[in-house]
């Protein structure tokens, strides 16, 4: 069963990516919501893969979420 390279792995999760506000490698923090497994940029909290079951999904629109002072 071979699996598309861009995926991250299903035990190790990638530690490290591209922010999408700045392009800086920054690191993944997984918020487990439930039953469902996201992977959110530590920098500017967008959510980037997004876990249902075992298949995980790049998210499309990865924008950040609105930080409060």
């Amino acid at each position: 069963m071979a699996m598309p390279s861009k995926e991250p792995k299903l035990k190790l999760t990638l530690k490290k990516t591209y922010c999408p506000v700045d392009m800086r490698l920054v690191r993944v923090k997984e918020v487990m919501n439930g039953n469902q497994i996201t992977l959110a940029c530590n920098h500017c909290g967008a959510v980037l893969w997004r876990r249902e079951g075992a298949m995980w999904q790049a998210v499309a629109n990865r924008l950040p979420m609105k930080r409060k002072p």
